[in-house]
């Protein structure tokens, strides 16, 4: 069997490596959820970056199994994981979505409402 190349050796080693840190990551951003509350929304917007990487290459089961081995399940079901890769998202385009100090719960269930209004008055939410 011919061996792989040097380069594509240190390639995987560098995922594998960026995997675990963007999951040990996770665990220091749920934790900073709770001690800062003025910051919430921006590390749910953190959290959300650090899914869409972890996500990356992998099926959505294995993925969601994955995260929950890393988060406390009850905190962060298939859909809560979901939605904080679209508040990411949303929050990439619209910065000052960041730093709104909107609930979590109420952000989640009127999401569209926020794209909405985020739409709306693109010139405020781009900075």
């Amino acid at each position: 069997m011919q061996e792989r190349p040097a380069y594509f050796q240190t390639t995987v080693y560098r995922v594998r490596r960026l995997n675990s840190e963007q999951a040990e990551q996770l665990k220091e951003f749920n934790a900073a959820i709770y001690s800062n509350s003025r910051q919430k929304t921006y590390h749910y917007c953190l959290i959300g970056r650090n899914l869409s990487v972890l996500k990356k290459g992998k099926k959505r089961k294995k993925f969601i199994e994955y995260v929950q081995s890393y988060l406390p399940a009850e905190q962060h079901s298939r859909c809560q994981i979901y939605f904080l890769m679209d508040l990411y998202d949303l929050a990439t385009t619209y910065n000052r979505l960041m730093y709104v100090t909107l609930g979590i719960g109420i952000m989640k269930s009127k999401f569209r409402l926020v794209k909405q209004t985020v739409r709306e008055d693109e010139a405020f939410w781009k900075m």
